[in-house]
């Protein structure tokens, strides 16, 4: 099986750099239209899983209702898988929680750990390319915010951070539901 592991971990670091590629050569894609964000959130959700039992940390899903919205719903997919694995990573094996909520005009999706959490300092840095927080038991090429942080901003959103350092982070994914 660690074969496997290995093949998928290299595989997500070459669709990484491919993204990186295409954002940094303004020829990234996107297939907007008719999305649901709480079927996005189950799916998502399925997706790491298996992670998060094989670690044995609870996710906490509070996604009760559907929301839709207009956006690419592979990319922001994308995102919010790697809000979660982030979450796992750097959540010191204690309880992550997601959450989807309305305002009026737009969606907000919340991942919430309650681990390392990051220094004031680095909370601007972890989002530029190739950055990470210095933390040498997790591995990565430090490219999953800055590619998350650009797919938000082409869904014309946002994605906030709220961390204290040895409490845990809460990263905050707002969406418009419509693109003007």
């Amino acid at each position: 099986e660690s074969t496997l592991v290995n093949i998928h971990t290299f595989q997500n670091l070459i669709d990484e750099m491919l993204d990186v590629s295409r954002i940094t050569s303004g020829k990234m894609s996107y297939n907007f239209g008719p999305a649901k964000a709480q079927e996005i959130i189950q799916n998502c959700v399925e997706m790491v899983a298996s992670e998060y039992a094989s670690l044995k940390v609870d996710l906490n899903v509070e996604a009760t209702r559907e929301i839709d919205f207009h956006g690419d719903t592979q990319k922001i997919t994308q995102v919010v898988v790697n809000l979660l694995t982030n979450a796992l990573k750097y959540g010191d094996n204690k309880p992550v929680s997601i959450k989807l909520a309305k305002q009026e005009e737009s969606l907000t999706i919340e991942v919430t750990d309650q681990g390392l959490g990051i220094k004031a300092s680095e909370q601007n840095r972890i989002f530029e390319c190739f950055e990470r927080v210095e933390e040498t038991r997790v591995t990565g090429l430090g490219v999953g915010l800055f590619i998350s942080r650009q797919i938000i901003e082409a869904h014309q959103g946002e994605i906030l951070l709220y961390s204290k350092s040895g409490e845990g982070s809460t990263f905050t994914v707002i969406l418009p539901l419509k693109r003007s």
